[in-house]
């Protein structure tokens, strides 16, 4: 046991990196904006849509590849590229650069969770998984509690063009340490993927390639659409799973809110209370995200301690239950910040954060290997889209038709109003939670 949590150690550093290099943009957004003079709606695209662009198109090709060749060449992939587009992000001088390097981070991005989340779930028993779910997710948290403070920090000393430059060079660093050490770590405890199934899964993709005669023979591009095509397949199927669909919008609607609140969080603290980028950074960090980390860990290992014969109910249950609880809180600390402070929004990231083990463990258990990084990799694009796509653009956009209330009071405004779709995202989990009990009698 021991070199499975040695890997899944490096796996949470890679999670670090994941969640620091996504979430660093939102920090030196304020920055940016003034340097490359940016308007609202520019940095709504920016921190989402240019992430979504990619994300639709790769992410369930690259997780089909990872449920046939395994997830080694997929998470030390993924690390190096989007590393890479951080390093060059440092680089920027436009909207469109900036934009551009964004993308290929989404693209880096797009089949690490999923490859790792179908690891995890190979290396450690369902006895297990929910504490190796929770340590994963402690980079998730180390990367938002540390990685706000110590960026903005490192930002007021080198700037945000050298952030982004460390930030890449570390990546690209830990991508080589992931490449080498796989072999020597990763032993599989739990079910495996069938070999026959892989070969036959191959065998249709190279068959509905031939067929692409349009398109160049050998080429990247045939080999994306013929995945794609036979990804439209397992998608069909994964639609048929009892629950599953509900459970991905849930994801989506709390993703749009999550996304919303956080990735313009930076930018409200600064224009609203006129913060300074490290005073940003330590809200951010070690108070907002303390209380994320909190949630993210305390359910993590709490759910392996459920009733085996209720888990997955209640699971769902405090799942719908949170989410909805944090759209009285940020109303309040948004629009009437003198009744609550800033810190209200510490028990609203509390309970915005106890949502995601317990929805990757139901999803673990609604899947089987054979279909698992496919399973992740369609529930992660689906709220990463929503999230990503439409919370900062949707507040970028209705912050710029609000102009006439000011900068922070509109911003707060559009803020309050996304994270409402929060009580959307309850809906669909107890949907998720009747379905499943439906199912089971």
């Amino acid at each position: 046991m021991a070199r499975p949590i040695a890997l899944l150690l490096v796996l949470a550093v890679g999670n670090f990196l994941y969640v620091l290099d996504r979430n660093v943009m939102s920090l030196f957004m304020p920055v940016i904006r003034d340097d490359l003079t940016l308007s609202a709606t520019q940095q709504g695209l920016v921190l989402g849509l240019a992430f979504i662009l990619v994300l639709s198109f790769v992410a369930i090709p690259i997780a089909r590849v990872t449920d046939r060749i395994g997830s080694r060449h997929v998470i030390a992939g993924s690390l190096f590229v989007w590393s890479f587009a951080t390093f060059i992000t440092g680089f920027a001088t436009s909207f469109g650069q900036i934009f551009g390097a964004r993308m290929v981070v989404g693209a880096g991005e797009a089949g690490f969770t999923p490859a790792v989340h179908a690891a995890l779930a190979l290396m450690f028993s369902p006895k297990h998984l929910g504490r190796a779910l929770a340590i994963f997710i402690l980079g998730t948290s180390a990367g938002q509690v540390l990685g706000f403070y110590a960026s903005g920090s490192l930002a007021n000393v080198i700037g945000w063009r050298g952030g982004f430059h460390v930030l890449g060079g570390a990546g690209i660093a830990l991508a080589f340490v992931v490449w080498f050490v796989w072999p020597y770590l990763f032993r599989q405890q739990a079910e495996s993927a069938s070999t026959d199934k892989r070969a036959e899964e191959k065998k249709i993709v190279d068959e509905v390639s031939r067929g692409l005669t349009a398109l160049p023979q050998h080429s990247f591009l045939r080999w994306a659409v013929a995945e794609m095509i036979v990804a439209g397949r397992t998608l069909k199927a994964l639609l048929k799973v009892p629950g599953f669909t509900f459970l991905v919008l849930a994801a989506m609607a709390h993703s749009v809110a999550a996304f919303a609140v956080q990735q313009s969080m930076p930018t409200f603290l600064h224009d609203h209370y006129n913060m300074e980028m490290k005073d940003v950074g330590l809200w951010m960090g070690p108070v907002f995200s303390m209380a994320a980390v909190a949630g993210t860990l305390s359910m993590g290992f709490i759910i392996d301690f459920f009733k085996v014969e209720t888990k997955l109910k209640t699971c769902l249950k405090v799942s719908g239950i949170s989410v909805v609880a944090t759209v009285p809180l940020y109303a309040i600390g948004l629009v009437w910040p003198e009744i609550g402070g800033l810190w209200i929004f510490v028990p609203a990231f509390f309970l915005s954060s106890l949502y995601y083990a317990p929805t990757y463990f139901v999803l673990q258990n609604l899947t089987t290997s054979e279909n698992r990084a496919s399973a992740n990799a369609l529930l992660i694009t689906g709220f990463q889209i929503a999230g990503l796509g439409l919370g900062p653009t949707l507040v970028g956009i209705s912050t710029d038709a609000l102009g006439s209330f000011g900068i922070g009071e509109a911003l707060a405004i559009s803020m309050a109003v996304v994270a409402g779709l929060n009580i959307v995202s309850g809906y669909f989990f107890f949907r998720t939670r009747a379905t499943i009990i439906k199912t089971a009698s």
